[in-house]
């Protein structure tokens, strides 16, 4: 049982990803393609890269005696994409305004992707690697699985829950916009239910499609790009107009358990282009738009788990798929809908259905395997070692290497972030998902309202009302949000305590909110210790916490693109391991001297 690997390859053509999974059914390692190829969303880039994958089996599973390659699409999938690209063309043909024709090729963009990215990519993924297996005499076998039940069997089975009930919102997938299953003893199975007659087009139906397409289109964001992220960060700053809301419920809404998208959505969605970004305008100037946009997929979703819960009778809720990146909708679930618990995994988008799709396999192979509960740690990507850092150590001077006693590290970073500085932190394995939690990080001090706007322009180079993470230790949550959740995979928003917002204002998001990051000693040491240490210091137990990327570039993988990142923006410091990369050095007592104005108040100065 034990020499059996099962390797899980996403192959939907974006967000690609690999996952190694035992025979015990324990993750031995699961990274998207884009962080090796340093190629944002890993747009049609196999992920069993021939020359990269073969050495992280050699690494984490030389003992593997076969190998089984595990798809996130099933044999069936071509069919079901094919008759709705043929109900949308003729849906096409019938249109006669430019508008109403714009909006049927968008929606059939989306379907035919299988043509384009899903197909290829599915028909190459596995190839090389079966080769290389081959010609090294490892027994090896494919399998393939439907694309919701790997977004499902990824979530369910790194929960702690024994029962719940599973859903599925994403874009697309398989005939399906979305899907319903229970979870017991271990088991998923659908959860059956009618489709509602009144929906016009059937599984085009999206929660995905509808913010990605529909709306990010409004403000010329692309969701091939993964620009989803800017209308949550933009709603923030706008207020809900009750005219646009109407429009958007025209486009899509709630029957029962199933989304709807009357015959009149052309029609809406020629209404919605008077709400467009012109090119004149600020991305402020639509801010209006963003929130009701996000008002709207909000109570789309609340409104169909609040059935699903009333449905069940069930109160434990997986939530995954792409929609549940949603943080600001993620995080007004619990209390609202019938659920008491929500586990949403840290990567609920399509690279999480590598792992979904190796678990499965294994599971088909030992269904009485089990994999110990408990919580599910992201860092299982690749690792930057010290012998990495070899020729850039060398060059001390240059670079400005620190010499600091291993033991000291956390408490010289709290330092430099109390005195104002960014750091970037990098350390053991990188995270598995969209979200830098504590291993691929840039840090900054909350309390300096200057700090959002400089991160923003000078290090991130993105959009300046683009929102940043509160790293809070768990044990004072309660202190610092309403309503508090432990969120160890910054899943959800909440809002800061009123009299708290002032003390932390570089990740109090214009309406409040913060998308938090619960850090605990027991899930990341490290970090652990330098939160634990900047409180001491400061009097706050939460740190600004940000992916170590620039805009456009996935997340830092070698620590040739740390140091590029380190060299090429204004970042102050870089840790990798206990090696401390700074720009100003400065003397010791100076790097530790406490700001007077910041120190222990929280006051900006």
């Amino acid at each position: 049982m034990t020499g059996t690997l099962y390797v899980g390859l996403s192959c939907t053509g974006h967000e690609n990803a690999v996952a190694l999974v035992d025979g015990w059914g324990e993750i031995r390692f699961a990274q998207a393609t884009e962080r090796h190829t340093q190629c944002k969303r890993a747009i049609n880039i196999p992920p069993d890269d021939p020359f990269f994958l073969p050495r992280v089996i050699e690494e984490v599973a030389p003992d593997a005696t076969e190998l089984v390659v595990a798809l996130t699409w099933s044999e069936d999938a071509k069919t079901a994409m094919a008759a709705d690209s043929a109900r949308v063309r003729q849906a096409l043909r019938g249109c006669r305004s430019k508008t109403d024709r714009a909006w049927f090729e968008r929606v059939l963009f989306q379907v035919g992707l299988w043509d384009e990215l899903v197909g290829p990519n599915r028909a190459l993924a596995g190839t090389a690697l079966l080769r290389s297996a081959f010609t090294s005499g490892l027994p090896s076998r494919t399998v393939s699985y439907p694309h919701h039940l790997t977004h499902a069997a990824y979530a369910s089975f790194t929960s702690e829950f024994d029962e719940a009930v599973v859903a599925v919102f994403d874009g697309y997938g398989e005939g399906a916009n979305h899907a319903f299953m229970t979870l017991a003893d271990g088991v998923l199975t659908a959860l059956p239910y009618e489709p509602s007659p009144r929906n016009a087009f059937g599984s085009l139906s999206s929660l995905g499609l509808f913010y990605g397409h529909t709306i990010c289109s409004l403000f010329g964001f692309d969701i091939v790009n993964g620009e989803e992220w800017k209308v949550m960060g933009l709603a923030a700053y706008g207020n809900v107009d009750d005219e646009l809301r109407d429009v958007l419920r025209r486009c899509l809404t709630v029957d029962g358990l199933d989304l709807v998208m009357p015959s009149t959505a052309a029609t809406a969605y020629r209404e919605l282009q008077a709400y467009a970004k012109r090119p004149e305008q600020d991305y402020l100037d639509v801010a209006d738009v963003a929130r009701t946009a996000q008002e709207h997929f909000t109570d789309l979703l609340l409104c169909l788990l609040g059935e699903l819960s009333d449905t069940t009778g069930q109160r434990n809720l997986v939530l995954t798929g792409g929609c549940a990146l949603n943080s600001l909708a993620n995080g007004q679930i619990e209390g609202v809908t019938g659920f008491d618990n929500v586990y949403i995994p840290p990567a609920p988008s399509d690279d999480g259905n590598a792992v979904g799709a190796a678990l499965l396999a294994q599971r088909c192979d030992y269904p009485e395997s089990r994999p110990r509960q408990g919580f599910h740690s992201p860092y299982l990507g690749s690792r930057i070692t010290d012998e990495d850092l070899v020729p850039y150590l060398a060059n001390s001077a240059l670079l400005g290497v620190v010499s600091v006693d291993p033991s000291e590290v956390a408490d010289w970073v709290a330092a430099e972030l109390a005195a104002g500085r960014v750091v970037g932190w990098v350390q053991g394995r990188a995270e598995f998902g969209h979200r830098a939690l504590g291993n691929r990080s840039l840090l900054g001090d909350p309390r300096r309202p200057e700090m959002k706007e400089r991160i923003n322009a000078v290090i991130k180079r993105r959009e300046p009302f683009r929102p940043f993470a509160p790293a809070i230790l768990d044990e004072h949550g309660p202190d610092w949000f309403e309503h508090y959740v432990s969120s160890p995979y910054m899943e959800r928003a909440l809002s800061i305590r009123p009299d708290r917002r002032v003390e932390i204002p570089a990740v109090c998001h214009a309406d409040g909110t913060g998308r938090l990051q619960s850090v605990r000693r027991a899930w990341n040491p490290e970090f652990h210790a330098v939160l634990e240490r900047f409180h001491e210091r400061t009097g706050v137990p939460v740190l600004l916490n940000t992916s170590l990327n620039v805009m456009g570039k996935p997340i830092v993988h070698s620590a040739a693109d740390a140091i590029d990142v380190y060299l090429s923006t204004d970042l102050d410091v870089l840790v990798v391991n206990s090696h401390v990369f700074a720009k100003r050095p400065g003397s010791d007592t100076e790097r530790r001297k406490p700001d007077a104005q910041v120190e222990r108040t929280g006051a900006p100065n």
